[in-house]
């Protein structure tokens, strides 16, 4: 009955607005005011609407190229990012044809087609887009603009992921680079960027590199940022990780210990990062021999999962560390019935 009643709305509102362009800016505002109010269904179709509307203008005329991108950033903001891919492709289009390749509104759509693509994990087209968004960002707005550092951090996520470290650090480098010559006020970038040089490093082995790439970060996200922030979270778990990889458990605990306690400063905690760092410190006190302090954090740990909806991908290997941890302490009863939990869920999984 919703449904009839807004088609019912729509043909009334589109009658009222006569032809011309009349029926094409009822539905984009009807879609607008909807998209507002949370009403993403009926949003849709009324952009649909106009779509069909502005198809009839021309691709020559500026509404549809505004129609295609209103809805490709529409389904892209509710990260259905397969439906805004061809809208988003038939604008830039349009908007290149009609512009030029040099146009910075046309430079820009490019560049964030190229994220998408990235998003998408689509390789090829970053690599091949990247290439060509890029050189032209420095030919028409210089060798140090913003959106050249973009597409070379893009570019870069895109060589991490394929094992091309040389070429990522490179990219990163470059984008370092242009953020360290723009002053950017905002330095969130710059410190991620930091922390994903610290990531490549690590995946490849360079252990000082990373370290010192670590501690950078942090320092700078501590002092720009504040605590509690996701990614402070992350680049401590990051550091806890390599000392860990590289026997320094003393460290490794330490920050943990301060990832679990940023973690809860968050306004909207995370529970599954808490019992991940649970679990790590309870590994790393085990390392020590520190066995009833490890304990404790299996215990919080496995008391946050039974007290959360939904099986914790560690679940499994909690079960089965803290059960060997208990025998250790003598605790065979309570091991036993751990070990077996185990067992029903690995059953459970493998049906």
């Amino acid at each position: 009955m919703k449904n009839i009643a807004i088609t019912v709305l729509l043909l009334l509102l589109f009658q009222s607005c006569g032809k011309g362009g009349g029926v094409w800016r009822a539905s984009m505002d009807f879609g607008d005011r909807a998209l507002k109010e949370g009403r993403f269904v009926d949003a849709e179709k009324s952009y649909l609407v106009a779509l069909d509307e502005a198809e009839q203008f021309g691709e020559d005329d500026d509404r549809l190229t505004e129609t295609l991108m209103t809805l490709a950033n529409f389904h892209r903001n509710r990260n259905k990012f397969p439906r805004s891919k061809p809208y988003f492709e038939r604008a830039l289009e349009l908007r290149q044809k009609k512009l030029g390749m040099n146009d910075t509104l046309v430079i820009e759509d490019r560049n964030n087609l190229v994220e998408l693509y990235y998003i998408l994990g689509d390789t090829a087209k970053v690599e091949s887009l990247g290439t060509i968004a890029s050189d032209i960002s420095k030919e028409v707005l210089g060798v140090d603009n913003l959106e050249l550092a973009r597409l070379y951090r893009i570019m870069a996520k895109t060589c991490h992921e394929e094992g091309r470290f040389h070429q990522a650090d490179s990219l990163y480098r470059s984008a370092l680079t242009i953020l360290e010559k723009q002053h950017v006020d905002d330095q969130d970038d710059y410190i991620d960027i930091l922390s994903e040089i610290a990531i490549l490093y690590h995946e490849s082995g360079q252990y000082a590199e990373a370290d010192s790439l670590y501690c950078l970060s942090l320092d700078l996200h501590e002092n720009l940022v504040g605590s509690g922030s996701p990614d402070l979270v992350s680049t401590l778990t990051n550091l806890a990780n390599l000392k860990n990889e590289t026997g320094d458990f003393v460290a490794a605990e330490s920050l943990y210990t301060r990832a679990l306690k940023n973690n809860s400063h968050r306004r909207s905690r995370s529970y599954f990062t808490k019992i991940s760092l649970l679990h790590s410190l309870a590994k790393t006190c085990v390392a020590q021999g520190k066995y009833k302090k490890a304990r404790r954090h299996y215990k919080k740990a496995l008391e946050y999962i039974d007290g959360s909806t939904g099986m914790h991908p560690e679940l499994i290997e909690i079960l089965d560390s803290y059960s060997d941890l208990l025998l250790k302490l003598n605790k065979n009863t309570e091991a036993k019935d751990l070990k077996q939990r185990s067992l029903r869920l690995k059953e459970k999984l493998n049906k």
